[in-house]
């Protein structure tokens, strides 16, 4: 199944075939505010700010990702790995962090996913996640 991001002038339209556990950990990840559901396109517009997060559920839940015009860039002050194996940008709430923690945590937990390097995967998430919350 593929989806398709259309970089359009004020946001991102994402149009994907449906997808319960999508639909799910989109409203999950991206605030109310910076989603909405456009009925008569048929796709999900979201702000820039959350390209990333939209990028890696869409590569998540769907086979490929396709994307149509010019992919605008959002420069972070300050990155760090720990911001990059979240799929997050510095600037992201805390309330987004831990909606993110939640989502990767229920796709990559070991007694989840099965995948040799599913372990790594969780204990990267949790530094990333504590790294982040100032707890380390």
């Amino acid at each position: 199944m593929i989806a398709e991001l259309f970089y359009m002038t004020t946001d991102i339209w994402a149009k994907t075939p449906y997808n319960k556990d999508f639909v799910t950990s989109l409203k999950e990840v991206i605030p109310k505010e910076h989603r909405r559901w456009d009925p008569e396109e048929k796709v999900w517009a979201i702000s820039y700010i959350y390209e990333d997060q939209l990028f890696a559920l869409c590569s998540t839940y769907f086979s490929d990702v396709v994307q149509y015009g010019e992919k605008r860039y959002i420069k972070a002050i300050a990155s760090s790995p720990a911001y990059e194996t979240l799929f997050l940008l510095p600037t992201a709430p805390k309330e987004v962090v831990v909606a993110v923690y939640r989502v990767l945590s229920k796709l990559y937990h070991p007694d989840v996913n099965k995948a040799p390097d599913a372990d790594e995967k969780m204990k990267r998430i949790n530094i990333a996640k504590d790294e982040i919350m100032g707890r380390r």
